[in-house]
Protein backbone atom coordinates (compact mmCIF):
# COMPACT_ATOMS: atom_id res chain seq x y z
CA UNK A 1 0.00 0.00 0.00
CA UNK A 2 2.79 2.42 0.93
CA UNK A 3 4.77 1.57 -2.24
CA UNK A 4 1.70 2.14 -4.36
CA UNK A 5 1.13 5.57 -2.82
CA UNK A 6 4.75 6.55 -3.32
CA UNK A 7 4.43 5.63 -7.02
CA UNK A 8 1.44 8.00 -7.24
CA UNK A 9 3.53 11.01 -6.24
CA UNK A 10 3.73 13.51 -9.11
CA UNK A 11 6.91 14.17 -11.06
CA UNK A 12 8.97 17.22 -10.20
CA UNK A 13 8.29 18.86 -13.58
CA UNK A 14 4.52 18.73 -12.92
CA UNK A 15 4.88 20.75 -9.73
CA UNK A 16 7.36 23.11 -11.38
CA UNK A 17 4.87 23.83 -14.16
CA UNK A 18 2.24 24.86 -11.61
CA UNK A 19 4.69 26.96 -9.62
CA UNK A 20 5.84 28.76 -12.76
CA UNK A 21 2.31 30.07 -13.43
CA UNK A 22 2.39 31.90 -10.07
CA UNK A 23 6.10 32.83 -9.98
CA UNK A 24 7.27 33.25 -13.59
CA UNK A 25 10.11 35.58 -12.53
CA UNK A 26 11.91 32.95 -10.43
CA UNK A 27 14.72 30.84 -11.93
CA UNK A 28 14.11 27.17 -12.78
CA UNK A 29 16.58 25.98 -10.14
CA UNK A 30 14.58 27.70 -7.38
CA UNK A 31 11.27 26.28 -8.61
CA UNK A 32 12.75 22.80 -8.94
CA UNK A 33 14.08 22.82 -5.39
CA UNK A 34 10.72 24.02 -4.04
CA UNK A 35 8.94 21.24 -5.98
CA UNK A 36 11.28 18.65 -4.50
CA UNK A 37 10.68 20.06 -1.02
CA UNK A 38 6.92 19.66 -1.48
CA UNK A 39 7.15 16.11 -2.83
CA UNK A 40 9.66 15.00 -0.19
CA UNK A 41 7.46 16.46 2.55
CA UNK A 42 4.50 14.35 1.47
CA UNK A 43 6.73 11.28 0.90
CA UNK A 44 7.94 11.52 4.52
CA UNK A 45 4.36 11.83 5.79
CA UNK A 46 3.31 8.71 3.83
CA UNK A 47 6.25 6.71 5.18
CA UNK A 48 5.37 7.75 8.72
CA UNK A 49 1.63 7.28 8.25
CA UNK A 50 0.55 4.99 5.35
CA UNK A 51 -3.04 6.29 5.63
CA UNK A 52 -1.90 9.72 4.35
CA UNK A 53 -3.57 10.62 1.06
CA UNK A 54 -1.60 11.57 -2.05
CA UNK A 55 -2.77 15.15 -2.43
CA UNK A 56 -1.40 17.22 -5.31
CA UNK A 57 -2.69 20.43 -3.71
CA UNK A 58 -0.88 19.84 -0.41
CA UNK A 59 2.38 19.31 -2.32
CA UNK A 60 1.82 22.54 -4.20
CA UNK A 61 1.04 24.44 -0.99
CA UNK A 62 4.18 23.18 0.70
CA UNK A 63 6.27 23.99 -2.37
CA UNK A 64 4.78 27.50 -2.52
CA UNK A 65 5.50 27.96 1.18
CA UNK A 66 9.08 26.90 0.52
CA UNK A 67 9.37 29.53 -2.22
CA UNK A 68 8.01 32.26 0.02
CA UNK A 69 10.14 31.34 3.01
CA UNK A 70 12.39 34.11 4.27
CA UNK A 71 15.98 33.34 5.17
CA UNK A 72 16.05 36.10 7.78
CA UNK A 73 15.15 35.41 11.43
CA UNK A 74 11.38 35.69 11.89
CA UNK A 75 9.85 37.96 14.51
CA UNK A 76 8.08 35.93 17.20
CA UNK A 77 6.00 36.61 20.29
CA UNK A 78 7.81 35.35 23.39
CA UNK A 79 5.13 33.93 25.69
CA UNK A 80 7.49 31.51 27.47
CA UNK A 81 8.09 33.47 30.66
CA UNK A 82 11.85 33.36 30.04
CA UNK A 83 13.10 36.95 29.79
CA UNK A 84 16.48 36.24 28.20
CA UNK A 85 15.48 33.30 26.01
CA UNK A 86 18.67 32.29 24.18
CA UNK A 87 16.76 30.50 21.41
CA UNK A 88 14.66 33.62 20.84
CA UNK A 89 17.60 36.04 20.67
CA UNK A 90 17.98 36.97 24.34
CA UNK A 91 17.48 40.68 25.13
CA UNK A 92 14.96 42.47 22.88
CA UNK A 93 16.34 45.82 21.73
CA UNK A 94 14.91 49.12 22.89
CA UNK A 95 13.16 51.43 20.44
CA UNK A 96 16.18 53.73 20.63
CA UNK A 97 18.51 50.87 19.70
CA UNK A 98 16.27 49.74 16.82
CA UNK A 99 16.26 53.28 15.40
CA UNK A 100 20.06 53.40 15.72
CA UNK A 101 20.40 50.12 13.80
CA UNK A 102 18.17 51.41 11.00
CA UNK A 103 20.20 54.63 10.73
CA UNK A 104 23.50 52.74 10.68
CA UNK A 105 22.28 50.15 8.17
CA UNK A 106 23.07 52.52 5.31
CA UNK A 107 26.41 54.31 5.00
CA UNK A 108 27.66 55.67 8.33
CA UNK A 109 30.70 57.29 9.91
CA UNK A 110 31.73 54.00 11.51
CA UNK A 111 35.41 54.49 10.65
CA UNK A 112 35.37 58.00 9.24
CA UNK A 113 36.10 61.29 10.99
CA UNK A 114 33.62 63.74 9.44
CA UNK A 115 35.42 66.77 10.85
CA UNK A 116 38.90 65.78 9.68
CA UNK A 117 37.71 64.09 6.51
CA UNK A 118 39.83 60.97 6.98
CA UNK A 119 39.80 57.44 8.33
CA UNK A 120 39.23 56.98 12.06
CA UNK A 121 39.08 54.11 14.55
CA UNK A 122 35.62 52.61 15.12
CA UNK A 123 36.57 52.19 18.77
CA UNK A 124 36.48 55.97 19.23
CA UNK A 125 32.67 55.75 19.32
CA UNK A 126 32.29 53.52 22.36
CA UNK A 127 35.53 53.55 24.35
CA UNK A 128 34.81 56.72 26.35
CA UNK A 129 31.12 56.07 27.15
CA UNK A 130 31.94 52.51 28.22
CA UNK A 131 34.66 53.86 30.49
CA UNK A 132 32.32 56.51 31.88
CA UNK A 133 29.63 53.96 32.64
CA UNK A 134 31.97 51.51 34.39
CA UNK A 135 34.34 54.06 35.99
CA UNK A 136 37.29 52.59 34.12
CA UNK A 137 39.70 54.13 31.59
CA UNK A 138 38.71 52.62 28.22
CA UNK A 139 36.51 50.08 26.51
CA UNK A 140 36.28 47.90 23.41
CA UNK A 141 33.63 45.58 21.97
CA UNK A 142 33.79 42.29 20.08
CA UNK A 143 31.04 40.00 18.82
CA UNK A 144 30.25 38.13 22.07
CA UNK A 145 31.59 37.50 25.57
CA UNK A 146 33.35 34.26 24.60
CA UNK A 147 35.21 36.26 21.95
CA UNK A 148 36.07 38.87 24.58
CA UNK A 149 37.56 36.13 26.75
CA UNK A 150 39.60 34.71 23.86
CA UNK A 151 40.96 38.15 23.03
CA UNK A 152 41.73 39.01 26.67
CA UNK A 153 43.57 35.72 27.19
CA UNK A 154 45.44 35.90 23.89
CA UNK A 155 46.48 39.50 24.48
CA UNK A 156 47.15 39.48 28.23
CA UNK A 157 47.20 35.87 29.44
CA UNK A 158 50.81 35.03 28.66
CA UNK A 159 51.77 31.37 28.60
CA UNK A 160 49.41 30.22 31.37
CA UNK A 161 46.65 31.70 33.50
CA UNK A 162 45.69 30.72 37.04
CA UNK A 163 42.02 29.80 37.44
CA UNK A 164 40.14 28.23 40.35
CA UNK A 165 38.77 24.75 39.71
CA UNK A 166 35.38 25.97 40.98
CA UNK A 167 35.28 28.42 38.04
CA UNK A 168 36.09 26.01 35.19
CA UNK A 169 32.65 26.34 33.67
CA UNK A 170 30.67 25.21 30.64
CA UNK A 171 28.56 27.81 28.86
CA UNK A 172 25.63 27.22 26.50
CA UNK A 173 25.91 24.90 23.54
CA UNK A 174 28.44 22.62 25.25
CA UNK A 175 31.31 25.10 25.02
CA UNK A 176 33.76 24.52 27.86
CA UNK A 177 36.20 27.05 29.26
CA UNK A 178 39.31 24.85 28.79
CA UNK A 179 38.48 24.56 25.07
CA UNK A 180 38.10 28.33 24.76
CA UNK A 181 41.41 28.81 26.54
CA UNK A 182 43.11 26.34 24.23
CA UNK A 183 42.01 28.38 21.21
CA UNK A 184 43.49 31.51 22.79
CA UNK A 185 46.88 29.79 23.07
CA UNK A 186 47.00 30.15 26.86
CA UNK A 187 47.51 27.12 29.10
CA UNK A 188 45.09 26.59 31.98
CA UNK A 189 46.80 26.42 35.38
CA UNK A 190 44.19 25.01 37.77
CA UNK A 191 44.32 26.14 41.39
CA UNK A 192 42.57 25.01 44.56
CA UNK A 193 39.83 22.42 44.78
CA UNK A 194 36.24 22.37 43.56
CA UNK A 195 34.89 23.98 46.73
CA UNK A 196 37.86 25.68 48.43
CA UNK A 197 40.52 27.90 46.89
CA UNK A 198 42.89 30.09 48.91
CA UNK A 199 44.98 33.11 48.00
CA UNK A 200 48.08 30.96 48.60
CA UNK A 201 46.92 28.64 45.78
CA UNK A 202 47.07 31.53 43.32
CA UNK A 203 50.42 32.67 44.68
CA UNK A 204 51.84 29.19 44.22
CA UNK A 205 50.54 29.10 40.62
CA UNK A 206 52.30 32.39 39.85
CA UNK A 207 55.51 31.08 41.34
CA UNK A 208 55.17 27.98 39.15
CA UNK A 209 54.93 29.98 35.92
CA UNK A 210 51.38 31.32 35.53
CA UNK A 211 51.52 34.74 33.83
CA UNK A 212 48.01 35.99 34.67
CA UNK A 213 44.98 35.44 36.89
CA UNK A 214 41.48 34.78 35.54
CA UNK A 215 38.32 35.11 37.61
CA UNK A 216 35.12 33.68 36.11
CA UNK A 217 31.81 34.59 37.72
CA UNK A 218 29.60 31.51 38.09
CA UNK A 219 26.59 33.05 36.38
CA UNK A 220 24.80 29.81 35.45
CA UNK A 221 25.19 27.79 38.66
CA UNK A 222 25.68 28.28 42.40
CA UNK A 223 28.30 26.89 44.78
CA UNK A 224 27.33 26.65 48.45
CA UNK A 225 28.21 24.80 51.64
CA UNK A 226 31.82 24.22 52.74
CA UNK A 227 33.41 26.77 50.39
CA UNK A 228 36.17 29.35 50.39
CA UNK A 229 37.75 31.66 47.84
CA UNK A 230 39.69 34.94 48.01
CA UNK A 231 38.05 38.23 47.07
CA UNK A 232 38.81 40.04 43.86
CA UNK A 233 40.41 42.80 45.91
CA UNK A 234 42.87 40.26 47.34
CA UNK A 235 43.56 38.87 43.88
CA UNK A 236 44.07 42.38 42.50
CA UNK A 237 46.75 43.07 45.14
CA UNK A 238 48.40 39.71 44.44
CA UNK A 239 48.42 40.41 40.69
CA UNK A 240 49.91 43.86 41.28
CA UNK A 241 52.59 42.48 43.60
CA UNK A 242 53.60 39.91 40.96
CA UNK A 243 53.18 42.34 38.04
CA UNK A 244 50.69 40.10 36.19
CA UNK A 245 47.29 41.04 34.73
CA UNK A 246 43.97 40.19 36.38
CA UNK A 247 41.14 39.32 33.97
CA UNK A 248 37.61 39.42 35.39
CA UNK A 249 34.71 37.84 33.47
CA UNK A 250 31.52 38.89 35.27
CA UNK A 251 29.22 37.60 32.56
CA UNK A 252 25.86 39.28 32.52
CA UNK A 253 26.39 43.06 32.38
CA UNK A 254 24.03 43.93 35.23
CA UNK A 255 23.78 47.63 36.04
CA UNK A 256 21.01 47.93 38.64
CA UNK A 257 20.46 46.58 42.13
CA UNK A 258 18.45 43.34 42.12
CA UNK A 259 17.65 43.33 45.85
CA UNK A 260 14.38 45.18 45.29
CA UNK A 261 13.36 42.47 42.79
CA UNK A 262 14.00 39.60 45.24
CA UNK A 263 16.45 38.13 42.75
CA UNK A 264 19.80 36.53 43.41
CA UNK A 265 22.53 39.12 43.87
CA UNK A 266 24.78 39.47 40.83
CA UNK A 267 27.97 41.48 40.42
CA UNK A 268 27.32 44.78 38.66
CA UNK A 269 29.45 46.49 36.04
CA UNK A 270 29.88 49.48 38.36
CA UNK A 271 31.18 47.38 41.21
CA UNK A 272 34.62 48.24 42.60
CA UNK A 273 35.88 44.82 41.43
CA UNK A 274 35.52 45.92 37.80
CA UNK A 275 37.87 48.81 38.44
CA UNK A 276 40.37 46.58 40.28
CA UNK A 277 40.91 44.24 37.32
CA UNK A 278 43.14 45.07 34.38
CA UNK A 279 40.23 44.17 32.12
CA UNK A 280 36.65 43.13 32.88
CA UNK A 281 34.35 41.35 30.43
CA UNK A 282 30.57 41.12 30.16
CA UNK A 283 27.80 40.41 27.64
CA UNK A 284 25.81 43.06 25.83
CA UNK A 285 22.70 40.94 25.25
CA UNK A 286 21.95 39.74 28.76
CA UNK A 287 21.09 42.03 31.66
CA UNK A 288 22.82 44.93 29.93
CA UNK A 289 19.77 44.85 27.64
CA UNK A 290 21.45 45.39 24.26
CA UNK A 291 22.66 43.42 21.22
CA UNK A 292 24.92 40.39 21.26
CA UNK A 293 28.37 41.74 22.04
CA UNK A 294 31.37 41.07 24.22
CA UNK A 295 32.24 44.21 26.16
CA UNK A 296 35.76 44.73 27.51
CA UNK A 297 36.58 47.59 29.89
CA UNK A 298 39.72 48.30 31.88
CA UNK A 299 42.86 50.35 32.10
CA UNK A 300 44.02 52.25 29.03
CA UNK A 301 47.24 50.27 28.51
CA UNK A 302 45.48 46.88 28.55
CA UNK A 303 42.66 47.98 26.23
CA UNK A 304 45.15 49.47 23.75
CA UNK A 305 47.12 46.24 23.78
CA UNK A 306 43.98 44.24 23.02
CA UNK A 307 42.81 46.55 20.22
CA UNK A 308 46.17 46.04 18.48
CA UNK A 309 46.08 42.24 18.77
CA UNK A 310 45.45 40.35 15.48
CA UNK A 311 42.38 38.68 17.03
CA UNK A 312 40.79 42.10 17.56
CA UNK A 313 40.07 42.53 13.86
CA UNK A 314 38.77 38.99 13.52
CA UNK A 315 36.43 39.34 16.50
CA UNK A 316 35.35 42.97 16.31
CA UNK A 317 31.67 43.92 16.19
CA UNK A 318 30.03 45.25 13.03
CA UNK A 319 28.30 48.59 12.45
CA UNK A 320 24.81 47.37 13.41
CA UNK A 321 25.99 45.93 16.74
CA UNK A 322 27.99 49.10 17.39
CA UNK A 323 24.93 51.25 16.74
CA UNK A 324 22.60 49.17 18.93
CA UNK A 325 25.10 49.04 21.77
CA UNK A 326 25.73 52.78 21.56
CA UNK A 327 22.01 53.45 21.90
CA UNK A 328 21.76 51.04 24.86
CA UNK A 329 24.73 52.79 26.44
CA UNK A 330 22.94 56.13 26.05
CA UNK A 331 19.97 54.78 27.99
CA UNK A 332 22.24 53.60 30.80
CA UNK A 333 24.23 56.84 30.93
CA UNK A 334 21.00 58.85 31.03
CA UNK A 335 19.85 56.60 33.90
CA UNK A 336 16.81 55.63 31.87
CA UNK A 337 16.60 51.86 32.34
CA UNK A 338 12.87 52.02 31.60
CA UNK A 339 13.90 52.38 27.93
CA UNK A 340 15.10 48.77 27.99
CA UNK A 341 12.64 45.87 27.53
CA UNK A 342 14.71 43.64 29.83
CA UNK A 343 14.36 46.11 32.69
CA UNK A 344 10.65 46.55 31.96
CA UNK A 345 10.11 42.78 32.19
CA UNK A 346 12.19 42.39 35.35
CA UNK A 347 10.35 45.17 37.19
CA UNK A 348 6.81 44.46 36.00
CA UNK A 349 4.28 44.91 38.81
CA UNK A 350 1.40 42.60 39.68
CA UNK A 351 -1.02 45.26 38.41
CA UNK A 352 0.73 45.33 35.04
CA UNK A 353 0.67 41.53 34.82
CA UNK A 354 -3.04 41.55 35.67
CA UNK A 355 -3.75 44.14 32.99
CA UNK A 356 -1.93 42.12 30.34
CA UNK A 357 -3.62 38.86 31.30
CA UNK A 358 -7.08 40.47 31.32
CA UNK A 359 -6.45 42.09 27.91
CA UNK A 360 -5.66 38.68 26.43
CA UNK A 361 -8.60 37.06 28.21
CA UNK A 362 -11.07 39.67 26.97
CA UNK A 363 -10.56 38.49 23.37
CA UNK A 364 -11.12 34.79 24.06
CA UNK A 365 -14.84 34.87 24.81
CA UNK A 366 -16.20 31.68 26.38
CA UNK A 367 -13.33 29.43 25.30
CA UNK A 368 -11.85 27.20 27.98
CA UNK A 369 -9.03 28.97 29.77
CA UNK A 370 -8.10 30.43 33.11
CA UNK A 371 -5.53 32.89 34.42
CA UNK A 372 -3.07 31.16 36.73
CA UNK A 373 -0.04 32.05 38.84
CA UNK A 374 3.22 30.87 37.29
CA UNK A 375 6.95 31.24 37.79
CA UNK A 376 8.91 33.33 35.29
CA UNK A 377 12.70 33.13 34.99
CA UNK A 378 15.53 35.40 33.87
CA UNK A 379 17.17 32.87 31.54
CA UNK A 380 20.24 33.32 29.34
CA UNK A 381 22.43 31.42 31.81
CA UNK A 382 21.77 34.20 34.30
CA UNK A 383 20.65 34.16 37.94
CA UNK A 384 20.08 30.43 38.43
CA UNK A 385 17.40 29.64 41.01
CA UNK A 386 16.01 33.18 40.77
CA UNK A 387 12.28 33.23 40.15
CA UNK A 388 9.73 35.94 39.40
CA UNK A 389 6.03 35.52 40.24
CA UNK A 390 4.11 35.76 36.98
CA UNK A 391 0.74 35.18 35.34
CA UNK A 392 -0.23 33.05 32.36
CA UNK A 393 -3.29 32.02 30.43
CA UNK A 394 -3.77 28.29 30.85
CA UNK A 395 -5.34 26.83 27.71
CA UNK A 396 -6.71 23.35 28.35
CA UNK A 397 -6.90 21.12 25.31
CA UNK A 398 -6.99 17.43 24.39
CA UNK A 399 -3.90 17.96 22.26
CA UNK A 400 -1.55 20.58 23.76
CA UNK A 401 1.20 19.69 21.30
CA UNK A 402 -1.15 20.40 18.40
CA UNK A 403 -2.16 23.81 19.83
CA UNK A 404 1.48 24.57 20.66
CA UNK A 405 2.41 23.85 17.02
CA UNK A 406 -0.55 25.83 15.63
CA UNK A 407 0.48 28.92 17.61
CA UNK A 408 4.03 28.58 16.29
CA UNK A 409 2.70 28.28 12.75
CA UNK A 410 0.67 31.51 12.84
CA UNK A 411 1.86 34.42 10.64
CA UNK A 412 3.46 36.06 13.70
CA UNK A 413 4.44 32.93 15.65
CA UNK A 414 3.56 32.71 19.34
CA UNK A 415 6.05 30.62 21.30
CA UNK A 416 4.40 29.22 24.43
CA UNK A 417 5.06 26.50 27.00
CA UNK A 418 3.36 23.19 27.75
CA UNK A 419 2.74 22.13 31.34
CA UNK A 420 0.50 19.31 32.58
CA UNK A 421 -1.48 18.91 29.34
CA UNK A 422 -2.09 22.63 29.00
CA UNK A 423 -0.56 25.38 26.90
CA UNK A 424 0.65 28.30 29.01
CA UNK A 425 0.85 31.83 27.60
CA UNK A 426 3.10 33.80 29.97
CA UNK A 427 2.28 37.50 29.81
CA UNK A 428 5.46 39.03 31.30
CA UNK A 429 7.67 38.37 28.26
CA UNK A 430 5.27 39.58 25.57
CA UNK A 431 6.39 42.92 24.12
CA UNK A 432 3.89 45.70 24.97
CA UNK A 433 3.41 46.43 21.27
CA UNK A 434 2.40 42.79 20.71
CA UNK A 435 -0.29 42.42 23.37
CA UNK A 436 -3.29 43.25 21.17
CA UNK A 437 -1.85 41.26 18.28
CA UNK A 438 -1.26 38.29 20.57
CA UNK A 439 -4.86 38.44 21.78
CA UNK A 440 -6.27 38.42 18.24
CA UNK A 441 -3.98 35.61 17.12
CA UNK A 442 -4.81 33.49 20.16
CA UNK A 443 -8.52 33.90 19.47
CA UNK A 444 -8.05 33.04 15.78
CA UNK A 445 -5.97 29.93 16.40
CA UNK A 446 -8.24 28.71 19.21
CA UNK A 447 -11.25 29.09 16.91
CA UNK A 448 -9.66 26.69 14.42
CA UNK A 449 -8.89 24.20 17.23
CA UNK A 450 -12.46 24.04 18.50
Amino acid sequence: MTSEKLRQLPAVFEIVAQLRTHSPHLPDARLTQAARDGINHLRTKILNDPSTKVDFQSILEHATSSLNRSYAPVEVINATGVILHTNLGRAPLSSRAIDAVINAARSSDLEYDLEAGKRASRNRLLSKPLAELTHTEAGFIVNNCAAALILALAGLGGRATALARSQIIEIGGGFRLPDIMRVSGVRLHEVGTTNRTRLSDYEEALEQGADSILWMHRSNFELSGFTEEPSLAELSKLATDHDVPLIYDLGTGLLWDTDDLNLRAEPTIQDKAVQLADVSLFSGDKLFGGPQAGIIVGNQASIEKLTKHPFARALRADKLTTAALAATLESHLAESPDDLPVYQMLTMSRAQLDERANTLASHLGDRQFKIIDVTDTVGGGTMPNSELPGLALELKTDSPEQLHAALRASPLPIVTRIQENAVLVHVRTIDPSQIENTAHKLAKVLATQS
